[in-house]
């Protein structure tokens, strides 16, 4: 129950586990007084013969838009905004593979970035969506007692401040059209805003469509569907 938890460094997860004498689940020793070590999810490899360079297969596909920005950049005539679509496979050195399709070590990512100048940037067309309903589930809303998703069309989150970038906006109400348009069931489902613990070091927002798998009878269980 401790709030990102997942963000503590080694030194802080050992005070908590000696703070609330945490336990084996399967034996019951206590774990006080073990190291706590990091763990590593990239997959390391070796490049080259003889003593050879480590290696690392990607975690994820977006580094080589990245990397090959410059030509990108070429491709596009040197002109804002462009995109770059792609799919491929990605690589996780997972601890404990599980829940089927969910937690494994390879799989297939596909990814769009956009790239645009903020200082000369008309902004999408919010109005080819902005009718567009959906369930908006933000920080305040999480962190409130009673906090719950709230119903809302795009154009509304974006003028309150929910979603504040309107790029991002957009592309959840395209994102949504397209949820309903396969048949995700939109009664088990919404965008959560990462709280500011989970966002990765780059981002200044990020919402992660999530969609409850868990059988009627059980508690819900979200999982990520993509993030944006």
């Amino acid at each position: 129950d401790i709030e990102e938890a997942e963000g503590l460094g080694a030194e802080r997860v050992e005070e908590v586990i000696a703070e609330y004498e945490l336990v084996c689940p399967e034996c019951g020793a206590g774990l006080a007084g073990q190291a706590v070590e990091g763990f590593n999810l990239m997959f390391r490899t070796n490049i080259g013969p003889g003593t050879s360079s480590p290696g690392y297969l990607r975690p994820e596909t977006a580094q080589g838009i990245f990397v090959e920005f410059p030509q990108l950049k070429e491709y596009a005539r040197g002109q804002l905004p462009f995109g770059v679509t792609q799919i491929g496979r990605a690589y996780r050195n997972e601890i404990s593979p599980r829940k089927s399709l969910l937690r494994v070590r390879e799989f297939t990512q596909a990814e769009l970035e956009l790239f645009l100048d903020p200082e000369d940037d008309d902004g999408p067309d919010l109005d080819s969506v902005g009718d567009v309903v959906a369930p908006f589930y933000p920080v305040d809303a999480q962190e409130a007692a009673d906090g719950e998703p709230r119903e809302m069309t795009v154009r509304e989150a974006h003028e309150e401040g929910v979603v504040a970038d309107p790029w991002i906006a957009y592309y959840l109400g395209v994102a949504t059209e397209w949820y309903e348009r396969i048949g995700v069931d939109m009664d088990r489902f919404r965008y959560r805003q990462h709280l500011a613990g989970e966002r990765a070091h780059y981002a200044a927002d990020c919402w992660d469509a999530e969609a409850d798998v868990s059988d009627p009878d059980e508690d819900a269980d979200w999982i990520e569907l993509a993030g944006f």
